[in-house]
């Protein structure tokens, strides 16, 4: 968390870890979601998840520290929490053996953030091209056309 002096919390970032063989326990959670605006976001993840196949992609990577959730208050934004939260993250991602850090960025925003921070993307799925049953599952407004997958490697 990022926490002003009067202990006011202005940005949060939730981690999380993944290794091979995760996306069956992925799919069966986000498929028995109970609320169905969640479960929606959950199974677009999936996806994102099976077709980014960053295990494949980075075969001597063992597991993975995900960004799960990135988040600054608007008034706080533009004086560098999300850097200093993911700086944090890579930080506690390398004390603890983690070889590949990765963000899905479902905002344009967040997505040109990571990038300026030397992130790859290496996956990105429009979603006028997301469907379920033959239909787009979400119709954000622009600038926000595609939920994409950036990694970096930890040395």
């Amino acid at each position: 968390m990022a926490v002003t002096n009067t202990g006011r919390v202005v940005g949060v970032s939730l981690n999380g870890q993944h290794e091979p063989g995760h996306v069956d326990e992925m799919q069966s959670s986000a498929d028995n979601c109970p609320n169905l605006r969640f479960r929606k976001i959950l199974q677009l993840l999936v996806e994102v998840e099976k077709k980014s196949d960053i295990f494949t992609k980075y075969p001597d990577v063992d597991k993975q520290i995900e960004v799960r959730i990135l988040s600054v208050d608007t008034v706080m934004r533009g004086r560098g929490i999300a850097k200093a939260l993911l700086d944090k993250t890579r930080e506690l991602a390398m004390q603890n053996g983690f070889r590949l850090m990765r963000v899905d960025c479902t905002s344009h925003f967040s997505a040109r953030a990571v990038a300026r921070l030397g992130f790859e993307c290496i996956f990105s799925l429009p979603y006028e091209e997301y469907c379920r049953d033959g239909k787009q599952v979400f119709h954000p407004a622009l600038p926000h056309t595609q939920v994409a997958t950036y990694v970096q490697r930890l040395n």
